[in-house]
């Protein structure tokens, strides 16, 4: 797992609880990378851990590394290719092919499809996603508070743009959050006081407590999915696609929440980062 916020992240603990429970050899390590380029030159290309007899079979790439990480795959999906950004490679056939699972976000109302969705955040996630919702047939508008990137989203995927300073939510049946908002900070993506209880909210953005979007929806009665869930659905195809295998159902919403998932990866997060974290 490559990016630099990677720490607070569950997916390590996932995976290799996944490893443990079916007795599969793997590791999965979290990096810390200011530059990606740094990350692919110094460990991939170099060849560090093969070396020591553990190639790398797969890298799952977080912000803010999703689009640089492009530059260097030997192929990439469709999906990759219209949203111009991956976030996760796979070593096949001395190939490095670069997919994306942040479509996966959606993947509870794709039967629900079309919608009339808006995107807010039009990074790589934001662009997946609303391609994934463009291709399921939906009437999809994006939202950013940049206008730069909101217009290169524009460019990629054809769809209808709208500033967040202008954006009201009133009409929509769903809105994504693809934003850190929430995260860190008692703040919120969109004025919600223009969300209709009708509405499907679906918050990427997830932390050590709900979001305030999450908590401010399902207080007034309102629907939202979490990023809690979300990351576990995007987990579960990242392990599939690494592994060629199914993440155990053991491992679900509860152990994500919990935190209890055995030794490894298990202590507090400052031993963590001393004994686990490569740092470039």
């Amino acid at each position: 797992m490559v990016g630099n916020r990677l720490f607070q992240s569950p997916s390590p603990r996932l995976h290799n609880t996944a490893y443990r429970e079916l007795d599969h050899p793997g590791l999965f390590l979290p990096f810390h990378a200011e530059r990606f380029e740094d990350f692919w030159q110094e460990i991939v290309q170099a060849a560090a851990f093969h070396s020591l007899g553990i190639p790398v079979r797969g890298l799952v790439i977080v912000s803010p590394h999703k689009e640089a990480a492009l530059a260097v795959a030997d192929a990439s999906s469709s999906m990759v290719r219209k949203a111009a950004a991956s976030n996760i490679f796979v070593h096949r056939n001395d190939a490095w092919e670069a997919e994306t699972t942040d479509p996966e976000s959606i993947a509870a109302v794709q039967q629900e499809c079309p919608l009339r969705a808006a995107v807010i955040g039009c990074g790589g996630a934001g662009r997946a996603v609303a391609a994934a919702l463009q291709q399921a047939g939906s009437e999809v508008t994006l939202v950013n508070r940049g206008m730069k990137r909101g217009e290169y989203a524009v460019e990629l995927l054809g769809l209808p743009f709208i500033p967040l300073s202008e954006f009201r939510a009133e009409g929509f049946n769903l809105i994504v959050n693809a934003t850190p908002v929430g995260r860190d900070h008692d703040a919120f993506p969109f004025v919600i006081e223009t969300l209709s209880n009708d509405t499907l909210v679906i918050d990427l953005a997830y932390g050590a407590e709900p979001t305030p979007l999450v908590s401010a929806v399902l207080a007034r009665g309102g629907m939202a999915i979490d990023g809690h869930d979300v990351l576990l659905t995007q987990v579960r195809k990242q392990f599939h696609l690494m592994t060629g295998l199914e993440m155990p159902a053991s491992i679900d919403r509860e152990t994500v929440l919990a935190g209890n998932l055995g030794n490894f990866l298990s202590a507090e997060p400052a031993r963590q980062a001393e004994a686990y974290e490569c740092s470039l």
